[in-house]
């Protein structure tokens, strides 16, 4: 029977694991099934007092004056270049290594992407190849703060000054970091987050744009729901549509879970903390895998996943039937991301190759997320560390230590 354990599940041997871990699990208690209980009592589901409690509380939190709850953070994306300013014909510089949800709102802005290759070791957008892509139609640099470790916000701050443009910050992962001792958004002009159940906190699903630009905010209110600015006639409160807006408006139902959510999301960090460490101890020096580097001094990585690189060049498998072998031993693997320049769309749309993003190609093909969050218990973390040194022992090439 010990025997038949070391061999992979895809090769006829038994998981690791008898019940599967997912990648993610959202951080439900009964504090957040009480207050959803309570908003459904209250008879108000829409947009309401529990937004603005919400809205108020995540603001103070990650350093903004203003916050405007919203459906997703894909709409969050897409009203922030808007009150920003992008227009069709404009070039906002992004990163590859993505979520679809960074891009297409440019794309849907008239606007045009523009691709900025990454550091190879924090995955995160290379400022130095930012620099070289800034034109006179750059309006933006759109930053993404990949798996929750903060960008180098200094140098994108400094770029964004120095040629007048409006840094945005993508903090979908990334809500609880910092960068050299300061929140995100208060190095960025206006900043996203993602409250999708695989985020640090949920609420279903939904978004928040934060700023303190109040002119901003206001602008992200009145385009969330409609277009409609409220007038008042003789005495009497009338609306007016005075632009095409949206239905992007958060409600009561989603704000009284992000409440809850928002008491313990320290408390979800330390727990994720503690896996991610775990997860670098045992991973560490392990032949055929890269762990993350260290975050610098006084920045906090978010700990939204946990990314490690295979070295495909000691393995008879490419990394997609790695991350099938984890799947079948019960671990909820995943791949995060296919770099953009590798999509249909964008690879066509933009006629981008893979010898114009070294790094992000190189990562695409290697890269791995194992689960990671609260929730998860240090046993939990072990089965996922002896499923990859299974799959890496079993598949190594000949010859190779």
């Amino acid at each position: 029977m010990a025997v038949k354990s070391q061999i992979p599940v895809m090769d006829g041997g038994r998981p690791v694991r008898e019940v599967f871990l997912p990648f993610a699990r959202p951080r439900i208690t009964e504090t957040d099934i009480q207050g959803i209980l309570e908003t459904l009592h209250s008879g108000w589901l829409a947009t309401g007092e529990k937004t603005a409690r919400f809205e108020e509380a995540f603001g103070g939190y990650v350093g903004n004056r203003f916050a405007v709850g919203l459906t997703s953070g894909t709409a969050a994306i897409a009203l922030a270049l808007q009150v920003a300013g992008v227009r069709a014909g404009d070039e906002v510089i992004t990163t590859p290594m993505t979520f679809a949800a960074t891009a297409a709102p440019i794309v849907h802005a008239g606007a045009v992407p523009i691709f900025a290759d990454i550091d190879p070791g924090s995955f995160n957008i290379n400022p130095d190849q930012v620099a070289a892509r800034i034109t006179k139609k750059t309006k933006a640099l759109l930053a993404v703060h990949f798996a929750g470790r903060p960008c180098e916000m200094g140098i994108l701050r400094h770029l964004a000054n120095s040629h007048d443009l409006v840094l945005i910050s993508d903090a979908a992962h990334a809500i609880e970091a910092r960068y050299d001792g300061r929140k995100l958004a208060e190095w960025s002009d206006i900043s996203t987050f993602s409250f999708h159940p695989n985020k640090n906190i949920t609420t279903g699903e939904g978004g928040m744009l934060t700023t303190n630009r109040q002119a901003w905010a206001e602008h992200a209110r009145r385009l969330r729901f409609h277009g409609i600015a409220r007038l008042s006639d003789d005495g009497f409160p009338v609306t007016d549509v005075v632009e095409p807006g949206f239905k992007y408006n958060m409600s009561d139902l989603q704000a009284s879970l992000g409440l809850t959510q928002m008491e313990t999301i320290e408390n979800g960090l330390e727990s994720r903390r503690l896996i991610f460490e775990h997860y670098n101890e045992a991973f560490r020096g392990m032949p055929g895998v890269s762990v993350p580097p260290p975050v610098p001094e006084r920045s906090r990585h978010a700990m939204h996943m946990y990314n490690i690189l295979l070295d495909t060049n000691c393995l008879c498998i490419n990394r997609n039937r790695f991350c099938r072998a984890l799947n079948l031993e019960n671990i909820g693997a995943g791949v995060h991301y296919r770099s953009l320049h590798q999509m249909s769309f964008y690879r066509e749309h933009c006629q981008l190759k893979d010898e114009d993003y070294p790094a992000s190609a190189f990562v695409s093909d290697r890269i791995l997320t194992l689960p990671l969050f609260a929730g998860m218990s240090v046993d939990d973390a072990q089965s996922v560390v002896e499923a990859v040194a299974k799959v890496l022992r079993c598949y190594r090439r000949n010859g190779v230590r």
